[in-house]
């Protein structure tokens, strides 16, 4: 069997800070969002850019997931604590810009119409 993390601490460690980054996106990008705009009803005009997103993001898992468990392309144990690192500071950065644009925050691209004029939501540019 291939010895995917560096110790038994790191293992925890990882999968600690994966719920982290899953719950921080149900909570962070999927209901606080909604609370924000309060019922008002968003048209989505998205051909399917979420799903292809989706999508290419658990192909990229199943990859590296591929190439960890033949134990092809293994890196040295210290790039661990730098990845580790970089997705808690990521997490930090998107929820504190969720928190900065408040109800201006969409995950998603789409149209607010309010008052007989469109209102295109994309995060910080909402025109």
């Amino acid at each position: 069997m291939v010895q995917v993390f560096p110790s038994n601490i790191a293992a925890v460690v990882f999968y600690l800070v994966y719920f982290l980054l899953f719950l921080a996106e149900v909570v962070g990008g999927a209901i606080l969002p909604r609370l924000h705009r309060r019922g008002t009803q968003i048209t989505k005009k998205d051909k399917g850019s979420s799903q292809l997103i989706s999508l290419s993001n658990v192909v990229s898992v199943i990859i590296v997931l591929s190439f960890v468990l033949s134990g092809t392309a293994m890196l040295p144990g210290w790039v661990f604590y730098p990845g580790i690192v970089l997705i808690v500071v990521g997490i930090v950065l998107r929820q504190w810009s969720m928190a900065v644009l408040g109800s201006f925050f969409s995950g998603t691209v789409g149209v607010i119409e309010t008052e007989g004029r469109c209102r295109i939501m994309c995060g910080l540019w909402g025109m």
